[in-house]
């Protein structure tokens, strides 16, 4: 195999290690950023990309809804089936899983299952990292970032939600 890795700038420490670990495994692959990186994952002109999908670690529908037939059609750059992959047993799967309430945990765990069952021979999408975000939060100024004891939104200020870290900012002094 050869192909190029789409990276962006968020990504250039990952996409290196990630080039050389393929390559040790014998796969020709090298770690690019051009400045259309991201169109072309939107339109899907690419091979490989390192990107961020908006999934959960605690809600396994929250990470399995983005490959939904449905969520192809959502616009902007998360909470959106990237690889357009389309499966109406799968959707039906996860549909039942979003009307199944999170604590009945026998049900959920036997839902993924079923899903993964179906998932994971297509293979949409080959996840090769997983990270969190690591920001920076100061409280010289402002108090009320979420932390790790209070982990109530993600910290990035360039997803959608960042208003919600904004609503829960005080001033220091």
């Amino acid at each position: 195999m050869k192909f190029e890795i789409l990276g962006t700038s968020g990504f250039s420490a990952v996409g290196p290690v990630v080039q050389e670990l393929l390559k040790r495994a014998g796969v020709d692959a090298t770690y690019v950023q051009p400045p259309d990186s991201d169109n072309r994952f939107f339109k899907g002109e690419y091979t490989a990309k390192l990107y961020g999908h908006g999934g959960s670690i605690k809600d396994p529908y929250l990470t399995l809804r983005l490959y939904q037939t449905a969520t192809t059609a959502v616009p902007g750059a998360h909470l959106a089936n990237f690889p357009k992959w389309s499966n109406a047993e799968y959707d039906k799967v996860v549909d039942e899983m979003a009307t199944t309430p999170t604590d009945n945990k026998a049900k959920i765990t036997e839902l993924y299952r079923k899903a993964m069952e179906i998932w994971l021979p297509e293979m949409p999408d080959i996840i090769l990292t997983e990270f969190y975000h690591r920001i920076p939060m100061n409280e010289t100024y402002w108090k009320g970032w979420p932390t790790k004891d209070n982990n109530y939104v993600n910290g990035a200020f360039w997803h959608l939600t960042h208003q919600l870290v904004l609503n829960e900012l005080d001033p220091v002094q």
